[in-house]
């Protein structure tokens, strides 16, 4: 925890650097669709391998609203999966989740990925789907998630109704559209830290806007192992750090994205004065990231 500690005391300079430089862009803030009937607020995505799984059922129960839907792949291309929508074989992790992306793009102002086995619940039983409605258009984040009890220790009890987030486990992950049209298809395929570069770069460019929602809480009901490890697309956890710290150009966020669960773990957080409501572009990568690497 201490070198993370670290990590995040020595880049914070160049951060503040890059948000002062994105606070004078003239781009214009993210508009949300819903609010002017133009699509849904949010979805659903998952996938998963089995059959008649309860949890699917119970979510396509909440999240089927006027407002919400739930999609659901199933990666074994198992046709008697009663609840998939969708089927696909011979993926690992970060390309069903892409595959799930590519389906629903641009029908959304959010999409929420989730592993098949998480179970949400609140303080109050409230209506999780309702929970999420409001927060979306409350906060209007670009980028988070819900706490979880993947990361032992990570989450604290309920405090406020959101936390600035830095790290956390991928088990959900929630994207605006306009961040999520640049961060899929997933630049490096694997499953385990796949999308820690998505983290990363909220964090940088947006903290403000990349947050943990705490009204949810979401229990990993199998905290199963993936099987896509003998993928040829599949990239070992170490080497997606190692091919997306090749990108970042300044030695101290390189050193910061190497120890990103350092980082997120320890008590230090890098300090923002800016909260930027902009659309996201590639362009704002150009500061930090060398996008002629870009896979």
């Amino acid at each position: 925890m201490i070198q993370g500690y670290l990590a995040g005391l020595y880049a914070s300079k160049k951060v503040l650097e890059i948000q002062k430089n994105l606070s004078t862009s003239k781009h214009n803030s993210y508009e949300i669709g819903y609010l002017k009937g133009k699509n849904k607020l949010f979805c659903i995505l998952e996938q998963g391998s089995d059959t008649n799984c309860e949890l699917a059922e119970k979510r396509k129960k909440i999240f089927r609203t006027s407002f919400s839907d739930c999609y659901r792949l199933n990666w074994k291309n198992n046709k008697k999966d009663c609840q998939a929508d969708l089927f696909k074989e011979n993926v690992c992790w970060s390309e069903g989740r892409s595959f799930l992306f590519n389906e629903y793009k641009n029908k959304f102002d959010y999409y929420i990925f989730i592993d098949d086995d998480v179970d949400f619940s609140s303080k109050n039983n409230q209506d999780p789907a309702q929970i999420i409605k409001e927060e979306l258009i409350k906060y209007k984040p670009l980028h988070g998630s819900i706490p979880s009890d993947a990361w032992e220790g990570y989450q604290k009890k309920y405090l406020e109704d959101v936390k600035p987030m830095k790290g956390g486990d991928q088990c959900v992950q929630i994207f605006r559209s306009d961040f999520a049209n640049i961060m899929f298809p997933t630049w490096n395929h694997g499953s385990s830290k796949s999308m820690w570069y998505s983290q990363f770069i909220s964090h940088i460019l947006f903290p403000s806007r990349s947050i943990f929602l705490r009204r949810l809480y979401a229990k990993n009901t199998r905290h199963a192992i993936h099987q896509d490890r003998s993928l040829k697309s599949f990239n070992h956890p170490n080497d997606q750090i190692e091919l997306f710290a090749k990108l970042i150009k300044d030695k101290n966020l390189r050193n910061l994205f190497e120890n990103w669960r350092g980082y997120s773990y320890s008590p230090f957080t890098i300090k923002t004065f800016f909260d930027n409501d902009l659309f996201f572009k590639k362009e704002y990568l150009l500061d930090f990231l060398d996008l002629d690497k870009y896979p």
